[in-house]
């Protein structure tokens, strides 16, 4: 069963990465006055996926993923941090649902691939977890410490990024962002939540790996002696 999930978990995120490109290439629909006849599509080409189509293809994965969740639930799979990797991919997948709606397309896309990477690197804790290959367990454990280091180094960079250029004075710095650039603001302070959310998630999946590897390494000195 767990196998099973597994595989569900890596056909939701590949998925999912397909929504984000159907987003990343998505036009809206001309009123037919707008059309040149030249512009008209072929009888025989198929035709893009609608706004309705897309909104309902995430919906579809997001309740999958649902079922997906009850499935670990049930088999006592769903530690603190495999429940929270799904309520993340989940919220992702809706904050991508939201920006489609609001025809933030490129923000949209980058969420569909965010909660992609989200669901694989969960599948990869499941196998790591349930695997009675130590070594492979121990792999899996130095991957998770390598993005742990990697995504801490990106927030740096991103946190130092944004910080107000020098010689601003006090006034400029605290004055209120309007306009786009506010939004953009508002936009990168919401993905570093993302990326912080996602890092301490990354640690506790981790942090249990980890535990069940000393767990391991006891059993086998014990059985050693």
């Amino acid at each position: 069963r767990l196998a099973q999930a597994r595989r569900q978990i890596e056909e939701l995120a590949q998925r999912e990465r397909e929504w984000s490109k159907q987003v990343q290439e998505f036009q809206p629909k001309p009123l037919p006055s707008e059309v040149p006849r030249e512009g008209v599509s072929s009888p025989n080409e198929k035709p893009a996926p609608s706004d309705a189509e897309i909104n309902a293809t995430q919906k579809q994965i997001k309740s999958e993923l649902e079922g997906v969740k009850k499935e670990l639930e049930s088999i006592q799979c769903d530690g603190g941090g495999v429940s929270q990797r799904l309520d993340q991919a989940s919220d992702t997948m809706q904050r991508g649902a939201d920006r489609f709606n609001a025809n933030e397309l490129p923000e949209a896309s980058k969420n569909g691939l965010r909660a992609a990477d989200q669901l694989e690197a969960l599948s990869s804790h499941l196998g790591a977890m349930n695997s009675r290959d130590f070594a492979e367990r121990l792999e899996q454990a130095q991957r998770s410490a390598e993005r742990i280091a990697e995504q801490q180094k990106a927030i740096a960079q991103n946190m130092q990024g944004s910080e107000p250029a020098k010689g601003l004075n006090e006034t400029s710095k605290n004055a209120p962002q309007e306009g786009a650039s506010g939004e953009r603001g508002t936009s990168g302070t919401q993905e570093r939540a993302q990326e912080q959310e996602d890092l301490a998630t990354e640690a506790q999946m981790l942090a249990e790996l980890t535990k069940s590897l000393r767990r391991d390494a006891g059993d086998r000195k014990s059985t050693r002696l």
